[in-house]
């Protein structure tokens, strides 16, 4: 099931099996759009988790990965792990990174 081995494949620390992955949910994301909703839901804390790497490679790959899943697809529960890193993470790069996700959440996604 992708739910299952698409998070597991996102926090690999290999950058050629990162960046597949990252490949295949950006395609993911532009082709179904709100159809990967849920898929979305469940990715979110993996793709955050790659987007604090130290390795610029790995983290390349997963901030725009990340950034593509958020202007395509939105979901309330994507936003949560997102403010929680903002509110938790003491990583000094991290939080402007985990910031410009939030504010692409704000930008792209629209209102009920």
């Amino acid at each position: 099931d992708l739910k299952i081995l698409l998070p597991k494949t996102l926090i690999d620390l290999r950058s050629e099996i990162l960046r597949q992955a990252c490949a295949a949910v950006s395609t993911m994301a532009e082709t179904l759009g709100e159809g990967m909703r849920s898929m979305g839901d469940v990715l979110m804390p993996n793709l955050l988790q790659a987007s604090q790497t130290v390795n610029k490679v790995i983290r390349g790959y997963a901030v725009a990965c990340t950034r593509k899943v958020i202007a395509n697809v939105s979901g309330k529960y994507m936003l949560a792990p997102i403010i929680q890193t903002i509110r938790e993470t003491k990583s000094k790069q991290m939080r402007p990174i985990a910031m410009a996700y939030l504010e692409a959440c704000l930008t792209h996604w629209h209102t009920k």
